[in-house]
């Protein structure tokens, strides 16, 4: 079956990447990664509040998740969608690379979900509850903050119009994950897991 306009069924899901395996292929992000995944851990309350969801839905809840390695989103979010799987019997989880799933990324985007990562749940039936996109609202404030204290470096940079310019541009976007573990690891992601933990219950934010 696919699943309501989205080129997904049981048989695609089963044969994308275990979240693990694709981590450890990574070649952008990788030590962080590796890093964040040891230190994700869900509480007791949110581990009971997400078994209950998963009997609510049938008695498992599928998380497709669409993305790239250079995702600064994806490499400090998963690793707590990956706690949240692992400490929940019936939850799973698969990577769909959106350069190799272009039909799915061109399905959210047509359904106007243009960023990643996206997280899309099914129920055990493989009906769709809900998607999840990006990071927390809580996060996007931080990140519009980031940006506007660098702005006058990233204009500058922008403008030089020089390989330098761009090399030096690359570095400092490639810093921000660095940034962003800084707050997830201070108490964000516990935001991350409310607002999925909303999804699921409710199918939107």
């Amino acid at each position: 079956m696919t699943t309501q306009s989205l080129p997904i069924t049981e048989t695609s899901y089963n044969s994308a990447a275990d979240y693990g395996v694709y981590a450890e292929k990574m070649r952008t992000h990788k030590e962080l990664v590796s890093e964040l995944r040891t230190e994700a851990r869900i509480d007791d309350e949110d581990q009971q509040a997400f078994k209950a969801l998963v009997q609510k839905h049938g008695g498992a809840i599928h998380v497709s998740v669409m993305t790239e390695e250079r995702c600064s989103d994806s490499a400090t979010n998963l690793p707590i969608v990956e706690a949240i799987v692992k400490a929940v019997p019936g939850m799973d989880m698969k990577i769909f690379d959106m350069k190799q799933y272009e039909e799915l990324n061109a399905a959210y985007n047509a359904q106007g979900i243009d960023h990643i990562p996206v997280l899309t749940f099914f129920d055990a039936h493989w009906n769709l509850i809900g998607h999840w996109v990006e990071r927390p609202a809580a996060a996007s404030k931080n990140l519009d903050a980031w940006k506007a204290s660098h702005a006058e470096t990233i204009r500058s940079l922008e403008a030089s119009g020089t390989l330098e310019g761009k090399r030096k541009l690359r570095e400092l976007y490639r810093g921000i994950a660095d940034e962003m573990a800084t707050w997830y690891r201070g108490g964000l992601w516990s935001e991350t897991v409310r607002e999925i933990r909303t999804v699921v219950a409710d199918g939107h934010l």
